[in-house]
């Protein structure tokens, strides 16, 4: 017995055989009419005999749930072998591939690697049309007609009722010497006040982002964050209070609520963002807190709360009903690739970020069904994302594949104190 055929789900089956053999360099193998669809395969030049790909549509609402599940989880559609993987990773590089890492993952044998990215495009092909990262604004129109393509016009305007303001950020690689002093970005090197000490705690604080206020006005629809100077983020996401090496044998370290704040800081320059100076931090900052210099597209959206929040459960969701809401805040939420996102509702990886960041963990597990509901509706009420971020290959930032979570007080963001953001992670 051996294998001779294994297949991967795809959007459209006639884009798929133009990457699958275009771009990866199989050829096609069958190609038999069925009904609406094909049976179409692919197989290897070098064994044209051997095991057949078939690229299968995945016009079945499982198959549908099944790719995004794998896709937000990070797990490879499939795999392949390659001769060298530098050389193929750079020419899929140069072709246009994205990679949901910007370095690639490879075990003992340096011929076999992950294709995850494989696997995204498989997803949605919509790389493959030639567009870029830019997206389409999300406004109240477009989620109607999205919520009525989904055949779910009989709770439109609940959604819509629900939706919320929200400035997304995208990003791409850039030279540091490209992007201007006191301009939005991310990653690289911060701009900051001559007399400013750089963030300490343990060690030097990775620098995240900075963003020109001035330059997100235009899309905060709401009017809660600054109209002017330079909001910058830092922390040590990728060690305390978080991680620690576990490859040596340290125990994941125990912090005091009040020592974990030290882990991360916002701050914000009320000044002339132009008048600051780009600042390189010392030898002591770790190698994995610093991040690739990113520049940034801001845009507006609309966000939706999560299927499995306070906000939706007066809507008595059915099962199919959740999973496309899942599916529809999943597309709206990272657009093409891994966007990330300022203000409007959370997307939710392991429950109402807020609830942590409130302290209120241990009385949400005790108090009934209906007390988490009202704890929920409050803590919507009270708190708002300030900065949400996505795993990253254009930072190399990986929060295990998931999300973390600036989080702020309404009533601090509106008095301008930036001194008590709670920084949440969340990973499936």
């Amino acid at each position: 017995m051996k294998i001779k055929l294994t297949s991967i789900f795809v959007d459209n089956q006639d884009k798929a055989l133009k990457f699958y053999t275009e771009v990866l360099g199989f050829v096609k193998k069958s190609d038999v009419p069925v009904g609406q669809f094909k049976w179409l395969t692919v197989v290897s030049p070098e064994s044209p005999n051997d095991v057949e790909l078939l690229l299968e549509p995945n016009d079945n609402p499982a198959a549908q749930t099944l790719q995004e599940a794998i896709f937000k989880q990070g797990i490879a559609a499939t795999s392949f072998a390659v001769d060298d993987i530098q050389t193929e990773y750079a020419r899929l590089k140069n072709l246009g591939v994205h990679s949901r890492w910007s370095q690639l993952q490879w075990n003992q044998s340096p011929s076999l690697y992950s294709t995850t990215p494989v696997g995204i495009l498989s997803r949605s092909l919509r790389l493959l049309d030639g567009r870029t990262w830019a997206v389409k604004t999300m406004d109240e129109q477009a989620l109607r007609q999205l919520l009525r393509k989904s055949k779910l016009d009989h709770i439109a305007d609940e959604i819509v009722a629900q939706a919320r303001p929200t400035v997304r950020v995208q990003t791409t690689p850039a030279n540091e010497a490209d992007i201007p002093i006191g301009a939005s970005k991310m990653g690289g090197f911060p701009d900051l006040p001559p007399e400013f000490s750089y963030p300490y705690w343990h060690e030097a604080l990775g620098f995240i982002g900075q963003f020109n206020m001035a330059e997100t006005h235009p899309f905060d629809h709401e009017g809660l964050l600054p109209d002017h100077g330079l909001l910058s983020f830092f922390g040590e996401p990728s060690g305390e209070p978080f991680f620690t090496d576990w490859s040596i044998g340290l125990p994941l370290p125990v912090h005091s609520r009040e020592d974990m704040y030290k882990g991360w800081q916002v701050h914000y320059f009320e000044c002339d963002p132009s008048t600051l100076a780009r600042f390189e931090p010392t030898d002591d900052l770790p190698e994995d807190e610093f991040y690739p210099c990113c520049a940034v597209n801001l845009s507006h959206t609309l966000t939706i709360p999560s299927p499995n929040s306070e906000t939706l459960f007066p809507l008595k969701l059915t099962t199919h009903e959740r999973t496309t809401l899942l599916n529809i805040d999943f597309e709206i939420t990272f657009g093409e690739f891994e966007d990330h996102q300022r203000l409007g509702s959370p997307f939710e990886l392991d429950g109402l970020p807020f609830i942590e960041a409130a302290d209120q963990t241990d009385r949400w597990r005790r108090v009934t069904p209906e007390e988490r509901l009202a704890l929920e509706r409050d803590l919507n009420q009270r708190w708002t994302v300030l900065f949400q971020l996505s795993s990253s290959s254009d930072l190399n930032m990986d929060w295990a594949g998931g999300l973390l979570y600036y989080c702020i007080e309404r009533e601090r963001l509106r008095v301008r104190d930036f001194t008590r953001v709670w920084l949440e992670m969340q990973f499936l």
